[in-house]
This record gives C-alpha cells, structure tokens and sequence, in this order.
C-alpha cells in the first residue's frame, strides 16, 4: 500500500490528536501516520506509516517528547476496533441458569451455546460491511487485532524489514480471514487466534501451504485470491465471497440474516483513500 506520508504545518494541527508516548506499546500496529512536532521549524514530521510499529529502542529515543501525534484517520478504523473488541468480550459471556437438586435450586454460569455466539457474533459484524457492501482489508486487520489480540514481535519484525509489502499483505488476509470465519458461524477464539496466525505465515512462505479439502482451506483459498500484493488495498465485495464455491453457498444462507442486521444498523463505508485518507489515490 502506497501511504501519504508528508510534513504537516502547525496548522494542520487540528487534523491530529495529541496521544501519551506511554500508551504506545513496542509492536503495536499502528492504524495512521504518526508524526512528531519540531518547534524549529514548525513542522509536524511522521515518523511512522500505518501498518508499522514501534520498536522499544524508538519509543525510548522519543521519550522526552512525552507526546506525538496521530492522524485523525484513527476515527474511521475505531468501528472496526469497537466490533473486534464486541466479540472478544461476546467470548468470555455467561448465561445464568437456575438446576433443580436434591438439595432445592442452584444458580449456575453457563457460557454461551455455538449457534448463540454464532448469532450475536453475525449481529456484531453484519454492519462493517457498509452501505455498499464492501470492506477494504485495511480496516480488518484492526477487527482482527481486537478479536484475537496482538501479533507476537518475533512474527512480525524480521519480515517487516526484509519485505514491507509482503507483511502488508499478510496482515490484510490474516484479518479477512478472522472476519470472513466469523461469518461462517467459527466462533472459538483460540482457532480464530490460530487461523489468523496460520494465513500471516502462510502469505509469507513460512511454513508448507497444506490443503485437505476442508472447509478451512476453502476459506484460506478465497482469502488468497481476494487480497493479492495487487490488489491489496481494493475493498473486498460482498458478492465476491458468495461465489467462493461451498463456503460461499454456505455463507449465502446467511445472507438474509446479514441484510437484516444492516438494516438495523449501518456504518458508512469506510476508505483509505480520498479527503482524510492515508494513501495516495489509485
């Protein structure tokens, strides 16, 4: 992806937020150019792209800023973060239930059942997909990083170096991955953790690509043909994944549950591109 990196005037202020070097933890994925600002010459400069991180030598460099500075970007990736973090919390839901004993009535936590986590989980997601019905990747790897958590450093570090647009792409599928599995009805955290985990190494060449003909592979297959290094930031269509053979005609069926959910709740479609974007236009 081809990000818009410039010096920004002073006042260009009001299209950042100030954020506490302290919140920054070495590794995370950041989701917009963050810049620093030179009292000299009245510049706000980045020094980092979306997508990159932070390493523990670079915030100590930085410490006696005590601040930098974010682009307001940030509010278009937030309803896809507040998703992610919707559906881990959906994970660690109980339901309470009164047994009859020997001994009168008990009362007892019971997690949520696979087809109630299924369903809540679908109510969850179903209005990412925006008034157009499309997702650019981009916006899933943060979903992704909510739901599951963040990548390891050793994952990512030694690709990032070496290839950046090969751990772009890595970070893209492994996040459609974990959305598009989400609305297959997987609900288990530790294998979404694990497939996502699976594509990252997958994309880079890191391990042998097996395939068995499972529903997995299927998905992990249309994931790959989806998001190629060409067309990492194109948004992926509603409509593509519904031809993706058995997956697609199984997530057919959930179409109507998805087009209802959208019509209770929409969130405008969101872009890299254009005014207040992150990356140069195609």
């Amino acid at each position: 992806m081809k990000f818009s990196l410039h010096k920004l005037k002073k006042e260009a202020a009001d299209q950042l937020r100030a954020i506490p070097l302290k919140l920054i933890r070495p590794f995370q994925i950041l989701a917009a150019p963050v810049y620093v600002f030179f009292e000299k010459n009245e510049r706000f400069v980045p020094v980092k792209a979306p997508l990159s991180y932070f390493l523990p030598v670079e915030l100590e460099k930085f410490q006696a800023l005590k601040q930098v500075y974010i682009s307001n970007f940030v509010e278009r990736v937030a309803p896809y973060q507040q998703a992610g973090e919707a559906i881990r919390k959906l994970f660690s839901c109980f339901e309470k239930h009164v047994l009859k004993t020997n001994k009168g009535e008990r009362e007892v936590l019971l997690p949520l059942s696979s087809s109630e986590l299924s369903s809540a989980a679908l109510k969850i997601i179903a209005p990412l997909w925006g008034e157009s019905r499309a997702i650019e990747p981009f916006f899933l790897s943060f979903f992704a990083e909510e739901v599951c958590g963040p990548l390891s450093a050793d994952l990512i570090q030694s690709i990032s170096e070496k290839d950046p647009d090969l751990y772009e792409l890595a970070l893209l599928r492994s996040g459609l991955i974990v959305f598009w599995a989400l609305q297959l009805g997987y609900v288990d955290q530790e294998f979404l953790t694990a497939l996502r985990v699976k594509v990252f190494n997958w994309t880079l060449g890191r391990s042998e690509r097996r395939t068995i003909g499972s529903e997995t592979d299927e998905m992990i297959r249309g994931v790959f043909e989806c998001s190629t290094l060409e067309s990492a930031s194109s948004p992926v269509l509603l409509d593509q994944l519904l031809k993706q053979g058995k997956i697609g005609r199984k997530l057919s069926a959930r179409v109507k549950k998805i087009e209802s959910y959208l019509a209770e709740k929409v969130i405008a479609t969101a872009t890299v591109f254009g005014e207040g974007g992150i990356c140069v236009n195609k």
